[in-house]
Order: structure tokens, then sequence, then C-alpha cells
């Protein structure tokens, strides 16, 4: 993917099924290979997403744990 920052933003699609949408995003989340962009993008999803059940079940907890934006939440 070329710009892995607008990842976050397909969540916020216009379907029936979003947590289909979440777990593609998941998957390319997983791809990317530099982790800080990897956790950032994870946290950043998240925080759109906002459903706390479905972000443990599909999201990896430990990339989001690294992220610069969920530790200034916490």
């Amino acid at each position: 993917m070329r710009t892995p920052g607008f990842l976050s933003l397909a969540v916020l699609s216009n379907t029936i099924e979003p947590e289909v949408i979440l777990n593609e995003v998941a998957r390319e989340i997983n791809s990317i290979t530099e982790s800080k962009t990897q956790s950032n993008i994870a946290a950043s999803t998240a925080i759109l997403v906002l459903d706390k059940e479905v972000i443990r079940r599909v999201l990896r907890s430990d990339i989001m744990r690294e992220s610069v934006i969920y530790q200034d939440i916490l």
C-alpha cells in the first residue's frame, strides 16, 4: 500500500459489514514493516472504531501499545 496513513479511514466507510473492513485493514497493518508506522496506524484505527471488544478481537494489542497515539491516550 502506498499511503498506509489512510488505512484507518477505511473503517469509516458505509458498509453493512464493518468488521470485514476492519479485518482487511488489520491484514494491511500487519504487512507494514516499519513498527512505529504500524503501531500508530493500528491505534488511530482503534480510535475510529471505538468498540473495545471488536478492537481486541481484530487488532493486535501489542502493536497498539507501542503507538505514540495510544500512549498519549493512556
